[in-house]
This record gives C-alpha cells, structure tokens and sequence, in this order.
C-alpha cells in the first residue's frame, strides 16, 4: 500500500447518500451507511491506500458561537446547509457505527466543522513523513486553499 490517506469530509457524504438514496428510502438508517461506506472503499481502492480518516462537524461549531449568523445568507434551499434538527443528522449514529466496524477511523470534535478537522489531519499526515501524501475528498471550496504537491483534493 502507498503512503497516501484520504480524509472525506463525512457530513457532504452524509448529504450526498441522503439524497441519492436515503430521502426515498424505507430504511435509510442502513442504506445511507452502506453507501458511504462504499464510497470510502471506492476512494480507498482508487488511490491504493488502507489509511483513512472521515471527519464529521462537531455539535457546538466555534464559529456559530462567536458569530451566530455564520452562513445564514446561504440558500437554505440547499441540502449541504441544513440545520442540526434536520433528519439527515439522525442517521449520523449509524453511519458511524458502520464506519467503525469497517474499521474506517472517524474523528468529530464538538467545536470544529468536518473540513477544519479534514484540513488539520491531511497537513499533520503529510507533516509525519516527507513520503505521505493526502487525499481529501470534499466538494467545499474552502479545501482548495490545502492543495500542494503532497495534498490534492478530490471531488467524486
């Protein structure tokens, strides 16, 4: 295996497996996980890698705190800015708990967003051995500011 991981921000897969399959779905709390858990495999296999880490937002974000009008003009139309109390949210539990039996590691911290988190584990990744390389898989425009010749981003 290569020296390369991948860091997906988990909750645009949550979003995205929400509403390829989960919105419609009868049983959305096992077919949500097992898409995104498919997709971690795909992403795994695409870059020869074993080394992964998906990354969820935290309950109590920062920067809702300091400035609670952090992304209250975007279209709340869109899926990607749905609100804690939103349904997805409640089929989190599951898809970790499929992650963790995969064997998938899963980080989430109360305070930061998925993509912080995405961010500050690609950089320390790369930081352990000038041989590793980070993938992250996101479609947030935010991850682009990591791009360097050791850290590419990835949008399926």
């Amino acid at each position: 295996m290569s020296n390369t991981a991948i860091f997906p921000d988990g909750n645009w897969l949550l979003h995205r497996a929400y509403h390829a399959v989960g919105k419609t779905s009868n049983l959305p709390h096992i077919k949500v996980p097992l898409l995104i858990a498919d997709w971690i495999f795909s992403y795994l296999i695409k870059w020869n890698s074993s080394n992964c880490s998906v990354c969820f937002d935290g309950e109590n974000v920062f920067r809702y705190v300091i400035y609670p009008e952090y992304k209250a003009k975007r279209n709340k139309n869109r899926s990607e800015y749905e609100t804690s109390s939103d349904p997805i949210y409640d089929l989190l539990p599951s898809v970790v708990e499929c992650l963790n039996l995969c064997g998938v590691h899963v980080q989430q911290d109360s305070e930061y967003e998925a993509d912080d988190l995405v961010s500050s584990a690609s950089k320390k990744w790369i930081a352990l051995n000038p041989n590793n390389k980070s993938i992250i898989v996101a479609k947030d425009k935010d991850s682009l500011q990591n791009v360097s010749e050791r850290i590419i981003c990835f949008t399926p």
